[in-house]
């Protein structure tokens, strides 16, 4: 039995399209892979403008510690001050995490990406004065870190766009 006309440019059509397939697959493969091999450092994220308030908020952090760690103990609202000044730095870098919060009819409980968004620094902030009550010195780890996750949000951020 042999193949008519229609059934063989069916065939042939359907071949282009096959090949025309992988090469838009390789296309997109190529793409992504770029994209992930170019992921910057956590140091290209850094602002100086908006970024400088940690600098005084860890001085304070480490300075709260090593007064916490020579027996001097707590000195009368200098937590409050150091912790102050981390959410104050906080506050100033701003949030990228804002940004990927969807919404939809009033709802901005859904979070798209990576980060702990603004709730979950505040909480930290929060947990980390309850443990400096018990003489703890955790502070200066406490700012690091936040600082770091605002990095890492500001990464997650530029990496959905």
């Amino acid at each position: 039995m042999e193949a008519t006309y229609e059934q063989l440019q069916h065939q042939s059509r359907l071949k282009q399209a096959v090949n025309s397939n992988r090469r838009n697959n390789s296309a997109v493969s190529t793409k992504s892979s770029a994209k992930a091999s170019t992921k910057k450092p956590l140091t290209a994220y850094i602002e100086p403008m908006t970024d400088w308030a940690f600098i005084p908020a860890t001085m304070l952090a480490i300075l709260e510690d090593l007064l916490d760690l020579v027996a001097i103990g707590e000195i009368p609202g200098f937590s409050l001050i150091s912790s102050s000044m981390t959410g104050f730095a906080l506050t100033l870098a701003g949030s990228p995490d804002m940004a990927s919060i969807k919404q939809e009819k009033g709802n901005f409980s859904k979070l798209s990406g990576a980060g702990l968004g603004p709730i979950g620094k505040i909480l930290i902030l929060i947990a980390s004065a309850i443990i400096e009550m018990f003489a703890i010195p955790d502070e200066t780890v406490t700012a690091i870190y936040l600082y770091y996750s605002v990095l890492k949000g500001r990464q997650a951020a530029d990496q959905n766009k």
